[in-house]
């Protein structure tokens, strides 16, 4: 890791390119309310809560000890507010030591390319486990349709390519557009999309996504309301944590993924741009805006379940994750607009497919953060971000193109463009072999004509009378 990369210099990458943030939209504290939750752990208060203290609550003394400060008794009757800030000269916690050099870890220190950046949090066990549950639900949908190709099962390089397909979405702000826009023949469209799959096929792939098993999914939904997400979703945040070591200041707030479907521990919040949608508490670098934890909001849990909220933060039920509050506030807020910014969530009716939405846009953060740290990139280059998120998608759908290219069902013109997309030279049309009489494609079967002669294109046996005759220049410019 190249050590004269600075944390400022990430974070200013970070944020250059979004030009719908300004700065004091970005560095600005979250208001009292979207605090409330947090307010014990704060060891600052904010003006409201020093106004609101002093008006009502008279200053309270330790009489015990006459070196103790005066201080003020929160709304909670336990916080402490004192009326004067504690002494610097004094010995750091134990608890804020700085015991490990941040950056990133042994398993994300050499990882150089975009795809090896993105692949460190969604490692071959992530997309091994998604294909499997795609591929059973795809099977049990396939016994009640016709057996077509659009339908058929899918491998790991297609699964790859609707990722990369997503991430594309997301760099162009077409997340939320309609898909028959995309794949759009007529000039408005994106062209990658065409030549990477169909918009049947990619769209048939979006609704078959599965993450855990269907058949045992009722069990397990007794002890976890997280059950259909939670396998890969426990996964990723592990790997968040093994890939990178924090700055000293880390920030923990909520994020709201939009979700207007059925759930039932989706959450209004009318503070937030998206209103509704599933409550996700992050922690988070303050410094370079990186994603450490990840703890989905889903009410409360059964009681035998093993994933209940910390018991230690009384009536107020908070996840542990929430137990554990620095000073700093704003470093989930711009993880949150830098996930919109370039957001590959689709228009959908199952959370569970929000959330793994959500996780993509997280680990394209995280690896746009591993991918400069690595490289040692500087910050006098622009548009860093969207650079890496292009270069990711492409690298995505790379293994899938190639098998494309070289499928005979595909057309010709379809081929020749990924070949161009591939920096590959188009292969030469295959050589018509030497013709056996045929009767006429368009001749009654009565006339029972013989010709030797077919269409160039689709190669049927075809007579003079139904042939149309063009000279060499003429299909040459045709085939162009």
């Amino acid at each position: 890791m190249n050590n004269n990369l600075r944390d400022d210099s990430i974070a200013a990458a970070l944020l250059e390119e979004n030009e719908s943030l300004s700065d004091d939209e970005i560095f600005l504290p979250s208001s009292d309310d979207e605090s409330d939750h947090i307010s014990e752990a704060s060891e600052v208060p904010s003006d409201t809560d020093v106004e609101d203290a002093e008006i009502n609550i008279e200053p309270h003394s330790d009489d015990t000890t006459s070196t103790l400060q005066p201080f003020y008794l929160g709304k909670d009757g336990r916080t402490k507010w004192y009326k004067s800030p504690p002494r610097t000269n004094v010995r750091t916690r134990a608890e804020n030591l700085i015991t490990h050099l941040p950056g990133c870890k042994y398993a994300a220190r050499h990882k150089k390319t975009h795809q090896e950046c993105f692949e460190t949090f969604f490692t071959d066990e992530i997309v091994d486990i998604v294909l499997k549950n795609t591929n059973q639900k795809i099977s049990l949908r396939m016994e009640n349709s016709t057996s077509n190709s659009t339908y058929g099962e899918t491998d790991k390089a297609e699964i790859k390519a609707v990722f990369g397909l997503l991430f594309l979405a997301g760099l162009f702000r077409s997340g939320r557009q309609s898909l028959i826009d995309l794949w759009s023949n007529d000039g408005t469209g994106i062209e990658v999309f065409r030549n990477t799959m169909t918009r049947q096929r990619f769209s048939f792939l979006i609704n078959s996504l599965r993450f855990d098993d269907s058949s045992t999914r009722t069990a397990r939904v007794a002890d976890d309301r997280l059950a259909p997400i939670r396998d890969i979703f426990e996964i990723f945040v592990k790997n968040c944590q093994n890939a990178y070591t924090p700055y000293e200041y880390l920030t923990i707030d909520e994020e709201l993924v939009a979700f207007r479907g059925r759930c039932s521990f989706r959450q209004y919040i009318p503070s937030k741009p998206a209103k509704y949608g599933l409550k996700i508490y992050a922690l988070v670098d303050a410094k370079t805006f990186y994603t450490m934890n990840l703890e989905i909001y889903c009410g409360k849990q059964p009681d035998n379940s093993p994933y209940t909220v910390d018991p230690e933060s009384g009536d107020q039920r908070k996840p542990s994750i929430i137990t554990f509050y620095n000073s700093t506030k704003s470093g989930v807020d711009v993880v949150d607009k830098l996930a919109r910014t370039y957001d590959v969530s689709r228009n959908c009716k199952r959370w569970p497919l929000t959330v793994f939405f959500s996780m993509l846009n997280h680990a394209g953060i995280n690896g746009f953060i591993v991918f400069m740290l690595n490289n040692g990139i500087e910050r006098n280059k622009t548009n860093l971000r969207k650079n890496f998120i292009k270069r990711l998608g492409l690298s995505l759908i790379e293994e899938h193109l190639r098998k494309r290219k070289d499928n005979p069902h595909i057309p010709r013109e379809i081929r020749r463009r990924v070949c161009e997309m591939l920096n590959e030279e188009a292969p030469a049309p295959p050589q018509k072999q030497p013709r056996r009489s045929q009767r006429c494609s368009f001749c009654p079967r009565n006339k029972d004509r013989k010709t030797l002669n077919g269409c160039f294109k689709c190669n049927v046996a075809i007579c003079k009378e139904h042939a149309n005759l063009m000279c060499q220049n003429c299909t040459d410019l045709h085939d162009e």
